[in-house]
């Protein structure tokens, strides 16, 4: 039996914004899918059909973003960041219309569901906004 005096090295203690990458985009970056069974609603109506094939894939490096199939509601790529400090929302770099608007997001085992409104520009139409305006929730699979 021996003793050794080198003390381990404790295990660090992930900080709530950690925990919430991790949750969002897995510790090297998760990719999402409208596949198997997702949907996108809009005003509590399904419009899954316009968006076939729709990804969203969440970076940890750099906070990127990237998406496919997103019509003209996601641009192709940009950056992710926090709202605030509760990490339970993100703001999406970009001029699409779910660019720089809040979107609240949960992850439930495989499925993660993000919800944000779109609101109608106040001198009409702008860029398609204004036919794309509306509450949204996208549940998309892992």
């Amino acid at each position: 039996m021996s003793c050794s005096s080198e003390k381990e090295d404790p295990i660090p203690i992930k900080t709530a914004e950690e925990l919430a990458i991790e949750s969002l985009a897995g510790t090297s970056g998760t990719t999402y899918s409208i596949a198997n069974g997702g949907s996108i609603r809009r005003n509590n109506l399904d419009e899954s059909r316009f968006f076939e094939g729709f990804t969203l894939r969440f970076n940890v490096s750099g906070k990127t973003f990237s998406s496919t199939n997103g019509d003209d509601l996601f641009e192709s790529s940009g950056i992710w960041e926090f709202v605030g400090n509760s990490f339970d929302k993100i703001k999406l770099s970009g001029s699409k219309p779910a660019s720089g608007v809040d979107i609240t997001f949960t992850r439930t085992s495989n499925q993660l569901i993000l919800t944000f409104n779109i609101p109608t520009p106040p001198s009409g139409r702008l860029a398609g906004t204004q036919a794309l305006s509306g509450s949204y929730e996208i549940r998309l699979n892992q």
